[in-house]
């Protein structure tokens, strides 16, 4: 268990982000991505032997939600981190019941069978940058899409 001093230590920890950096973290509406804020509401606990980190993003300007559908996705472009959604995804309650939730699981063998293309075309000593190999992290992505009727 953490003591309080502990928790407020931690808050934080991940959230001092490079500039540039979207968090691994795309929301689109209408194929647009949109503009995210920084972490903000931070926080920490301690589950079942794992630190858990929390916060809250905004999407700047906020977009009306009959302008989706919404697609997030939580993925490292370079696959170097993968991101598991595994917890259920819900909505706030002021559109529980509106909207639409809809969880995409990724063509994992599909996504493999493209990087596997890919990396064919390549000697084994040459420099993935160098070669223009697209970024494919989000090829293995699960996708939550989020649709809301016109009011």
């Amino acid at each position: 268990q953490l003591t309080p001093d502990e928790r407020q230590r931690l808050i934080g920890f991940d959230t001092n982000w490079d500039e540039g950096f979207n968090g691994d973290l795309e929301i689109r509406a209408g194929g647009q991505l949109l503009d995210l804020s920084g972490p903000m509401q931070a926080g920490t606990d301690l589950i079942e032997g794992r630190i858990v980190s929390t916060h809250v993003r905004k999407i700047e300007p906020p977009v009306p939600m009959q302008d989706g559908p919404f697609s997030i996705k939580a993925f490292d472009p370079s696959y170097y981190t993968a991101y598991e959604i595994k917890l259920p995804v819900t909505l706030s309650d002021h559109l529980q019941g509106l909207c639409l939730l809809e969880r995409i699981e990724p063509d994992i063998a599909g996504g493999l069978a493209l990087m596997k293309a890919q990396l064919l075309r390549l000697n084994a000593d040459a420099d993935l940058e160098e070669n223009d190999i697209p970024l494919m992290g989000g090829e293995f992505a699960t996708e939550i899409l989020v649709t809301c009727p016109a009011s």
